[in-house]
């Protein structure tokens, strides 16, 4: 008993420290400069390399943090428009085509501002009103899945993954278009047609 007691009061007074090197941007900073220290350490390689490997580092990754953080702040501007009461009022009375109609959405977003994450909150907050009317006449899960392949199409150079995955593959901008961007557009379409057909044969109400 006492020395669970003890074992609770070091985790307890170590937690703020575990909070603290827990946090995204601590962790990343402190494996970044582990990664630096590590660098400089191993044998055979001259200061001029390891500067030339950090400046090709920092240059690839704040092109891909500057097309992120750009992204993010198009998908908040379109949320403070007020599109999702337009939306809304529209598509009022239909119903199978809210699935094609959020998957378009949630494309158009993706493609106009690149991050498939912000595409998703951008078009789960116009549409989230219909998911929670209770008028569909299909669970609202297939809704949240047409929203889910609606983030998937059109990947092109202002999606930071699309840079990862081209950077990292040795492809070209026109290969990764060929490649990755038709096969992961594919994906979406495939999975919308998937949705449609489940919503119409099981629509789970």
């Amino acid at each position: 008993m006492v020395l669970d007691k003890n074992s609770s009061q070091i985790v307890l007074s170590a937690l703020p420290w575990i909070n603290l090197l827990g946090e995204k941007n601590t962790a990343l900073t402190v494996s970044a400069i582990l990664a630096i220290f590590l660098l400089y350490r191993f044998p055979g390689r001259a200061k001029g390399q390891i500067r030339e490997s950090l400046e090709e580092a920092l240059s690839q990754g704040g092109l891909i943090l500057l097309i992120t953080s750009a992204g993010g702040a198009f998908g908040g501007v379109l949320q403070q428009t007020g599109i999702a009461q337009h939306i809304q009022a529209w598509a009022s009375g239909y119903q199978f085509t809210l699935l094609p109609l959020a998957f378009s959405v949630t494309a158009l977003i993706r493609t106009a501002q690149g991050s498939a994450t912000v595409a998703m909150i951008t078009a789960v907050g116009i549409f989230s009103g219909m998911a929670t009317s209770g008028e569909l006449a299909f669970h609202p899960l297939y809704l949240a899945l047409a929203i889910g392949c609606g983030s998937k199409p059109f990947p092109w150079m202002n999606d930071s993954g699309f840079w990862i995955i081209g950077r990292m593959s040795g492809m070209k901008e026109k290969e990764t278009f060929r490649y990755f961007s038709f096969m992961i557009s594919l994906m979406g379409l495939a999975g919308l047609a998937a949705i449609m057909i489940a919503a119409f044969l099981l629509p789970l109400k």
